[in-house]
């Protein structure tokens, strides 16, 4: 039998959260899940704070010591349940306090859901050659290893085809990783201005669940930043490597390989080559005429 999973688990951890057993088992069972990589998820902290459920503090600390008394305080199951409140405070999500609407965190929430499980920002159709150069760049990539964080940077000239390489790796290894963003068209966007470049700040921290200022080191995320134009920028999206959890990807399309050269962190580097005259001609007949070589009757 196949097993199913779904793509996004949401935990909404609440005041009295910690008093029921069922819900600490199940949260023990999903942090399972963040671990093997099967389903992304995310934690809604409703009227409660999440250093409290962290440090197992007020409602989560009587909670506890209900429990230990029950089931002795080195138990298994004690130490399992609180593992998983630590490890779920981690977790990127949506922080609900009592000066907001609920109508307002329910917006936040839906969007946030739909960042993680949306699909690639780029249509993928009759991808040519991309399957190779992924290939390529696996052991660049190594997206199974967590000991560090890396930054890979893909350059060429504009038109050649770096937003659609870069949306390709995106949607094969996102996945992996607790979090997920890609910035489309940075350069363009940014032409605003200031404004712009908050803009797209804001943008950056609110699909990752994070808040202006707080953004977290202990998260390991995937972050896509595509066409940047400047070093300024890259700075102010992907500042260092401190800026993000161990085992985090950070992936960069530009036209002026000189970006890459000025980074305070090292980056990886791929020139986007053309595509060669038998790859092209299949690339052509696939838009043409939907077909992958051209026949005698074409």
């Amino acid at each position: 039998m196949v097993s199913i999973y779904s793509r996004m688990l949401m935990v909404v951890l609440c005041e009295n959260y910690g008093f029921s057993t069922s819900c600490l088992d199940e949260l023990a069972k999903i942090t399972q899940y963040i671990d093997n990589k099967k389903s992304n998820v995310a934690a809604i902290f409703y009227k409660v704070e999440p250093s409290y459920i962290r440090n197992q503090k007020l409602s989560y600390e009587v909670a506890m010591d209900e429990h230990e008394k029950r089931y002795g305080k080195e138990s298994e199951k004690i130490r399992t349940w609180r593992n998983a409140l630590t490890r779920v405070c981690d977790l990127s999500g949506v922080h609900y306090k009592d000066s907001v609407y609920e109508s307002e965190i329910i917006e936040k929430i839906v969007k946030y859901i739909s960042t993680k499980v949306a699909p690639a920002p780029v249509q993928l159709k009759h991808m040519v050659e991309l399957d190779t150069r992924f290939k390529e760049l696996k052991s660049v990539l190594h997206v199974e290893c967590n000991d560090t964080v890396r930054m890979l940077g893909i350059y060429g000239a504009g038109g050649i085809g770096k937003t659609t390489f870069a949306a390709y790796l995106y949607d094969k290894i996102r996945h992996h990783f607790e979090s997920s963003t890609f910035l489309l068209n940075v350069r363009e966007k940014s032409d605003k201005g200031i404004k712009g470049l908050e803009d797209l700040q804001k943008t950056l921290l609110c699909q990752m669940g994070e808040d202006i200022g707080t953004m977290t080191c202990k998260r390991r995320v995937l972050l896509v930043l595509d066409d940047i134009d400047s070093i300024e920028k890259l700075n102010l999206l992907a500042g260092g490597r401190d800026w993000f959890g161990s085992g985090s990807r950070i992936i960069i399309t530009t036209r002026d390989e000189t970006v890459l050269d000025y980074h305070d962190a090292e980056i990886e580097k791929f020139k986007m080559e053309a595509l060669n005259d038998c790859d092209s001609l299949e690339l052509f007949c696939w838009n043409a005429f939907g077909v992958n070589r051209p026949t005698r009757k074409i």
